[in-house]
């Protein structure tokens, strides 16, 4: 009996528990944005972000290689910080604290910068090639737009009730 006294305890102060509790008072709309948001996030890693002649890649690869080019300093890798940004406005979406908008805001004209390169450095030796975007790349800036529209709404939702943190 003491041991699953000290269970509750535990679990009670915990930062998942208070999670938890955040997730379970979202509101219909709230709760629809974040599966819809996040299940386009997830479906983008399934599909070909982009082309450069006749090779392919796909969102998967591009979400755990992507920070790499820092390394070799190619700034071209700088839409890749839209992901932790994205988490970043769930976690405060979640929350209902105002922040979500700007990190979604952020996260969103950082993957947007991507589909203004023309070209992509293809080798270590400085070699550019020309890319295609495709269906992956557009879904993957899709899920920060719902997620941005959605705290945009949310918050004028809560103005409208006075219920602002």
């Amino acid at each position: 009996m003491g041991k699953e006294k000290n269970k509750n305890y535990f679990m009670k102060g915990s930062i998942v528990y208070k999670f938890y509790l955040d997730i379970k008072s979202l509101s219909k709309f709230q709760k629809a944005v974040i599966i819809l948001s996040f299940s386009i996030y997830i479906s983008s890693f399934y599909l070909t972000a982009y082309t450069i002649g006749s090779s392919s890649n796909k969102g998967w690869n591009l979400l755990f290689t992507g920070w790499m080019g820092l390394v070799i300093g190619d700034f071209e890798c700088f839409p890749w910080f839209a992901n932790p940004l994205f988490f970043m406005a769930l976690i405060y979406f979640i929350q209902t604290k105002s922040k979500s908008i700007l990190f979604s805001f952020i996260a969103t004209v950082l993957a947007y910068e991507f589909s203004t390169f023309k070209t992509l450095l293809t080798s270590e030796n400085g070699v550019k090639s020309a890319m295609t975007i495709q269906l992956g790349y557009r879904l993957w800036v899709t899920s920060f737009v719902v997620l941005l529209v959605g705290s945009v709404i949310d918050f004028y939702i809560r103005v409208s009730k006075k219920d602002i943190t």
